[in-house]
């Protein structure tokens, strides 16, 4: 009886010490977010061409009660020592104006959130971070324990945002410091993130819902749900190599050289036979002359 209760203690204790290891594993891995150079990104709410490199994720499912279905985004995720890049950019056929709620109700404007559980371990409270269409930005943590709503606010939890209106949406970008969270390559954050879409039926003003596509699809504040990504290597940008003189192939061979061609003599008959003659006419003529002299 004894051995088998020291083997079940034993078996207890193990299962203990592995529950920590499993507990941040629960979403799946959705890729490895490149690390690029500091200033190559510029925070204006344009895309920048590295982006195209970046890890991106698509944001188009419907919240079950509050989902619409006009609606989407693709975020792309960047980062450089000490700083988290990301640019959304939202497909929305009619964006809201904004209304005095920004203050007192941010997600009723048209808004992207962006929820972190940095280090992907479930112990921390969950960080929101929203900025709407017109550049106005938020930030809140899990409970209630910040609540941080406009540029004087929250300045101070990011390190720079912009937004920018456009023809068929609107985009976000922003940049966000790591190095609180003493973050390095290798690391894992937990993310969900989230569109406010805001409608309005000429009776009332709702706001619609889409997540990012996910493994488990949790909700806002499900962290234990949450897919996520990880820190990863240096991204090896490509840069144009400089012109270069076409190939051997490509240019028109040489003629090969030949022995050199002495000029042909002019028409003319040889200097030797023209004296000869020359001497000759001469002689006749002396001859003509003797004649004549007789």
């Amino acid at each position: 009886m004894k051995k088998v209760l020291l083997f079940m203690s034993a078996l207890l204790m193990l299962l203990t010490l592995s529950l920590p290891v499993f507990a941040g594993e629960e979403g799946a891995l959705i890729g490895e977010v490149p690390m690029i150079d500091k200033g190559i990104v510029v925070i204006d709410g344009e895309m920048d061409d590295i982006y195209s490199q970046a890890l991106t994720v698509n944001i188009n499912v419907p919240h079950p009660q509050f989902g619409g279905t006009d609606t989407s985004g693709v975020a792309y995720m960047l980062w450089t020592e000490g700083a988290w890049y990301v640019y959304i950019e939202v497909k929305d056929a009619e964006v809201l104006e904004a209304t005095e709620n920004q203050m007192t109700a941010p997600w009723f404007t048209d808004s992207v959130e962006m929820m972190f559980d940095f280090g992907n371990m479930h112990t921390d409270l969950v960080k929101q971070y929203r900025v709407d269409y017109t550049g106005f930005p938020c930030y809140y943590e899990e409970g209630g324990a910040v609540e941080a709503y406009g540029v004087d606010a929250a300045s101070k939890y990011y390190d720079e945002y912009a937004a920018r209106k456009n023809s068929d949406g609107y985009s976000i970008e922003m940049m966000i410091d790591l190095d609180k969270f003493a973050l390095t390559e290798g690391d894992s954050i937990g993310l969900q993130l989230q569109i406010n879409d805001i409608g309005n039926d000429d009776i009332t003003t709702y706001a619609g819902v889409y997540y990012m596509e996910s493994s488990l699809q949790p909700t806002s504040w499900d962290v234990e749900k949450y897919d996520y990504v990880t820190l990863g290597a240096k991204l090896v940008v490509e840069t144009e190599a400089p012109a270069t003189q076409a190939p051997a192939a490509d240019i028109p061979a040489a003629a090969e050289p030949t022995a050199p061609v002495t000029p042909a003599a002019p028409a003319t008959a040889d200097m030797s036979i023209l004296t000869a003659v020359a001497i000759l006419a001469l002689s006749a003529g002396a001859v003509i002359a003797s004649k004549k002299k007789k």
